[in-house]
């Protein structure tokens, strides 16, 4: 079992690394080059809609993914076909929860910026 003090610790640590905060902005700085204040950054951020975008869009990758790991323990070779569809689909909708995502964390500060730059890296790891 996970030891949950363990892990609020260190994402304690993460909060107040302030070594964090130079190649984080550097990656925030490249991100406000490509998607400078304006419509476009609104949208991804869901400004338009009053809820942020990328809490919403990051279910269908993860529901996907979650869904075909399942399918591949459990459902033998008749289900490998839907398996794979529902891995394209996840990898599909990762694109967009990945561009809202960059939008919100580009606007944040200290160690919100800091603990999202390390999920960021993780997730990006994980997936390579």
């Amino acid at each position: 079992m996970v030891d949950v003090n363990v892990l609020e610790r260190g994402v304690r640590r993460l909060e107040h690394a302030e070594t964090l905060d130079r190649p984080a902005g550097a990656v925030v700085a490249a991100i406000n080059k490509w998607l400078p204040a304006g419509r476009l950054e609104d949208a991804l951020s869901g400004t338009d809609l009053g809820h942020p975008l990328h809490p919403l869009l990051v279910t269908v990758p993860i529901g996907a993914w979650v869904s075909a790991g399942f399918l591949d323990a459990l459902g033998g070779t008749s289900a490998r076909q839907a398996a794979t569809k529902l891995v394209g689909l996840g990898a599909l909708a990762a694109v967009p929860a990945t561009l809202t995502g960059a939008s919100d964390w580009a606007d944040t500060l200290g160690a919100e910026r800091r603990v999202g730059a390390v999920r960021a890296a993780v997730y990006a790891g994980s997936v390579l």
